[in-house]
């Protein structure tokens, strides 16, 4: 069967060198990098297609938009369509597909990077720049279902709900653990098979805890929908002859306060890290 422009894509999920994405930009996993940009909802599956000028992205629409979807699929292509060319400057088209999760109905919307260039140059003005993207509403022979959940690249290993009401995702490769003795810890992550591999857990603290934290001290924002923000802190120690890294975040949800943590070995420190980040970002504090 010969399928439509967006089933055809879909086929070329990124996922690794191998997929639609041209050999320039095969070390930029720009589907995950999307992702993890907290410009999307969690469960608003990425893929992603860049070639030297242009890029294809497929995502669904978000499920808060009811009433007002065109709206919201133009501030979301815009959003994309930024980051798309952050991390791929030669890129001067960015077409954005956003499917239904049901039925076989998308709107395309498609952002010039020259567009982009005006705005962030005072040439355009937000309004403006909006006002030029034009919604399509189109359809597909396959519904979006029965190909982007299968094919798109799967981040979530599985999500977590604690008995706060805090929830969040966590990355393939992650496993939660259960760990007895501290009533505090309400959720614990490990990554990989060997006792000393890196570990992410989520706390209740003391309303003071941040400041009672030594290390030197920077704002990080939390969660995918709040706005909040925490106190971000890292530090170094060494352990049987190894540099360790911590890395703490201190947020509230206006009842509790939290730490979340990541401990791993400096040589692990680039990949955990990044997994850290796209935990810090689905972050769900109003569950």
């Amino acid at each position: 069967m010969d399928l439509p422009k967006p089933a055809k894509f879909l086929a070329l999920v990124v996922l690794g060198a191998s997929t639609g994405v041209s050999a320039a930009f095969a070390k930029v996993d720009i589907a995950g990098e999307l992702m993890r940009s907290n410009i999307l909802r969690p469960d608003q599956s990425i893929s992603a297609d860049v070639q030297e000028r242009d890029a294809t992205i497929s995502t669904y629409t978000n499920k808060q938009a009811v009433n007002n979807k065109d709206a919201v699929c133009r501030f979301d292509a815009l959003l994309i369509a930024k980051k798309v060319t952050e991390l791929a400057p030669s890129v001067k088209k960015v077409r954005v597909w956003f499917h239904e999760y049901t039925g076989s109905s998308y709107r395309e919307v498609i952002v010039s990077a020259d567009d982009l260039k005006a705005f962030e140059a005072g040439k355009l003005k937000k309004e403006q720049l909006l006002g030029r993207l034009k919604v399509r509403l189109a359809n597909s022979l396959k519904p979006a279902e029965s190909f982007v959940r299968n094919t798109a690249p799967v981040v979530e290993q599985g999500g977590i709900k604690t008995g706060t009401g805090v929830a969040f995702y966590y990355p393939k490769g992650w496993h939660a653990q259960q760990r007895a003795g501290d009533s505090r810890l309400l959720a614990a992550l490990s990554w990989g098979p060997g006792p000393n591999g890196p570990d992410v857990q989520l706390k209740i603290v003391e309303k003071d805890a941040a400041s009672k934290d030594g290390g030197p001290k920077k704002s990080v924002k939390v969660g995918y929908g709040q706005g909040s923000t925490g106190t971000d802190v890292t530090s170094i120690s060494e352990e049987n002859g190894k540099e360790r890294i911590e890395r703490r975040v201190y947020f509230s949800d206006g009842r509790y306060n939290y730490k979340l943590s990541l401990v791993c070995n400096t040589d692990d420190y680039n990949k955990a890290n990044a997994d850290f980040n796209y935990i810090l970002s689905t972050l769900n504090l109003k569950s």
